[in-house]
């Protein structure tokens, strides 16, 4: 795996998020992954991704793949040499993006 790219949504009135999941709260993730032309959306939240594998969600023009990692990793890019991904740069991006943990500390 050479990168995981992240996209951002363009602005949008959160009192106007369609109806996509079960769980309300849930919606503005997925319209924004959806406004944002994601690919891909990998959660392990039992509403976004209900089935525990793999869920598509549409809106007008957008469409788009909500994955768990597992689903990720097995079906989506099962040819990764995970012996060769260096897990220090993911601890480090996934401290920076998670202020309240101590820089270095895995979860």
């Amino acid at each position: 795996m050479q990168a995981i790219c992240v996209a951002a949504a363009p602005p949008f009135d959160p009192t106007r998020v369609p109806a996509l999941t079960r769980d309300p709260s849930d919606d503005p993730i997925v319209y924004g992954a959806l406004l944002a032309a994601s690919d891909l959306l990998v959660s392990g939240d039992k509403h976004i991704v209900p089935n525990r594998e793999s869920q598509e969600y549409e809106h007008g023009e957008d469409r788009l793949l909500a994955v768990t990692f597992s689903y990720l990793v097995s079906e989506i890019i099962p040819h990764i040499d995970w012996d060769g991904v260096d897990g220090e740069l993911l601890v480090e991006t996934f401290s920076a993006t998670n202020p309240e943990l101590p820089p270095g500390v895995p979860t």
